[in-house]
């Protein structure tokens, strides 16, 4: 039989589920669905709290003030006194600000409601967890009583690897899914590439590239579910704006590079901004004196794959160059593939930065 989670992968569908196995904490016919459900509930509260099915209760709810599961703990069913679970569930994507904005819907429930006890805030991603989820729950977390804690695939993983199987097919599926996403993330898949997703493309990417492109910064992402973008920058210091370079391989049927430029630009409020688009700089002439350069350079290096564009993407390979086969391949012979075009883009960057310096 078909596991449910190998097509139900979205974020939607793993709030659905953990709300379901939450909602199990009662239920008396499958006493290992039941001991799991409670035992998941003091798991996320770091083990900070007990509960006993036969004296609380315990409500569950969806997208109050967007937030993706809160979850009201009574350790007594008569009593109004409760603790709160706020989940913030995540798959593939990176935390984009919301935790701050969740943080001043708990803060006006610990205020208007004495019946509030303890909050616990849980950041839950069935992946790794990103630069930007760690910068995201360190800005959330820096005035708060209670913190957002991360729990990621090594943390899940570790929960439910250790229950037995139950009577129930569905809690079963997600362990054998959780299970093998833990798995996605500890090696190469032996698989062909066409069945790899974004985690095994991911482990790939960063095992390669520690291995034979030291330096280089490399992650990938989900174009909303289309297909995937595999990126590798190269950092550049001694420019004011042009400050870093990505070389991008976008994997659709086939896998197709791009070679982007990208501007470090301080906008009128003060703040940062990352720009790739020679469109986006306006009137910043010094930034766009820089990609000038850069184009220059790539034109007199005479690259047999990257060439000089003055299009947004700015370069990118020789149109007699075909597009990267790679459903039929495996991890190494996708390597091999890809590294002739990283070894280029390195090879002319490392230039570039020379020349730049010299100049100086």
């Amino acid at each position: 039989m078909k596991n449910l989670f190998d097509f139900a992968t979205k974020e939607l569908s793993q709030d659905a589920f953990l709300v379901w196995l939450v909602e199990n904490w009662n239920e008396t016919d499958d006493k290992e669905l039941q001991i799991t459900a409670i035992d998941f509930i003091i798991f996320l509260t770091g083990r900070k709290i007990q509960f006993n099915p036969e004296k609380g209760k315990i409500v569950t709810h969806s997208q109050i003030k967007h937030i993706d599961i809160t979850i009201d703990v009574y350790p007594d069913k008569n009593e109004n006194k409760h603790d709160i679970i706020v989940i913030e569930d995540k798959v593939y994507s990176s935390e984009h600000k919301q935790l701050k904005a969740y943080d001043e819907t708990v803060n006006e429930w610990k205020k208007n409601g004495s019946n509030v006890g303890n909050v616990y805030k849980v950041f839950y991603k069935t992946s790794k967890l990103s630069n930007e989820d760690v910068n995201g729950i360190e800005a959330a977390n820096e005035n708060q009583s209670d913190k957002w804690v991360p729990f990621d695939i090594d943390k899940i993983w570790g929960f439910f690897n250790d229950k037995n199987k139950s009577t129930s097919q569905l809690l079963n599926w997600y362990v054998e899914y959780i299970d093998k996403l833990h798995s996605d993330h500890e090696e190469i898949s032996k698989e062909k590439a066409e069945k790899w997703n974004l985690f095994n493309w991911d482990t790939f990417l960063k095992a390669k590239v520690d291995l034979d492109f030291k330096g280089l910064g490399c992650y990938t992402m989900s174009y909303r579910g289309m297909y995937y973008s595999l990126l590798l920058n190269y950092d550049i210091k001694d420019n004011e704006f042009l400050r870093c370079a990505t070389l991008e391989f976008i994997v659709r049927d086939t896998i197709e590079p791009f070679f982007h430029p990208s501007f470090r630009i301080i906008n009128k409020d003060g703040k940062e901004e990352w720009k790739w688009s020679i469109n986006d700089l306006g009137d910043n002439e010094k930034a766009k004196e820089e990609l000038d350069g850069l184009r220059s350079f790539v034109g007199s290096v005479k690259s047999r794959i990257i060439v000089r564009s003055n299009k947004s993407r700015s370069f990118g390979r020789k149109k007699d160059k075909k597009m990267i086969e790679y459903k039929e391949k495996n991890a190494d012979a996708v390597w091999e593939d890809l590294k002739i075009y990283i070894q280029e883009y390195k090879i002319i960057l490392d230039g570039y930065v020379n020349q730049i310096k010299e100049k100086k």
